[in-house]
């Protein structure tokens, strides 16, 4: 049987207030942008020219979009703050069967667990995948059907929405989820931050993927998780950062709540909803 057509959507803009223009930022002698690229397209499902890279429209996202277009993959211009629209919109340009949603942030989403996820929505066993659970933060990514950004379109009440976009999937009740656990031990390391938010990160990025280059390893999430746990002194880099990171979510998502229409109600979506 042919696989389905899968692409890879990645939103991603260069105006961080805490970190700005990470996208950019040199790690181990390459590009955020370009140690995520090297990393999805280590998928099964994907090649480079499946990736979409998905931006906004303001100038200051120019020297993004030609580094993406440098790199070989796809860019996709759009609404700033309203990342559905943005999404949406990219489907619609790069139709698919299949979807796989990888935030910015996370260079070193696991391409094995990507795989996991797309395979369980190919299947048909689930409309979303969702893998995370005790991985690193920043490991995990979501995948499902090409439609699925179509019926959340529909249901979405439009607004900043750019925090928290994987609780549409996830919390609305418009889709069945599956989890993809955690497929071995080695990987039970959710105190471990993989996720470009801060300067700490950026150096837990940097220690990694130089240690990898070194090899001639792919910085999988073997490598990672056994690297730090030889390297211990590497989870203390940004190991406080997460409080801040998720009371700063919590924030966001307080005062830009994230809603859909079911029928005739309205439902706030979120982490407790």
């Amino acid at each position: 049987m042919n696989r389905r057509h899968a692409i890879a959507l990645v939103p991603c803009r260069l105006d961080s207030t805490r970190l700005p223009e990470k996208a950019l930022l040199d790690v181990a002698g390459k590009s955020a942008i370009q140690r995520l690229i090297e990393q999805v397209e280590q998928s099964s499902f994907l090649d480079r020219t499946d990736i979409v890279v998905c931006t906004t429209l303001r100038s200051s996202d120019d020297p993004l979009a030609d580094e993406v277009t440098k790199l070989g993959a796809n860019i996709f211009r759009g609404h700033t703050d309203d990342l559905i629209d943005r999404l949406y919109m990219a489907s619609k340009a790069f139709p698919s069967d299949l979807v796989a949603e990888i935030d910015g942030d996370d260079i070193c989403a696991d391409p094995n667990y990507l795989d996991m996820a797309l395979a369980t929505v190919e299947r048909g066993e689930a409309e979303v995948a969702v893998s995370g659970t005790d991985l690193p933060l920043g490991a995990g990514t979501k995948a499902f059907r090409g439609d699925s950004l179509e019926r959340v379109y529909q249901c979405y009440i439009p607004g900043k929405n750019d925090t928290g976009f994987g609780y549409y999937l996830t919390q609305s009740g418009l889709f069945s989820v599956t989890p993809i656990p955690c497929a071995n031990a080695l990987h039970n390391m959710p105190n471990l931050r993989l996720t470009l938010d801060y300067p700490e990160d950026l150096e837990v990025f940097r220690r990694i993927y130089a240690e990898a280059d070194c090899l001639g390893r792919i910085a999988s999430l073997d490598f990672i998780c056994d690297f730090v746990r030889r390297v211990p002194d590497i989870l203390e880099i940004n190991a406080n950062l997460d409080e801040g990171y998720w009371e700063r979510t919590e924030a966001i998502l307080a005062a830009n709540p994230l809603r859909v229409k079911r029928g005739e109600e309205t439902y706030i979506v979120g982490p407790s909803s």
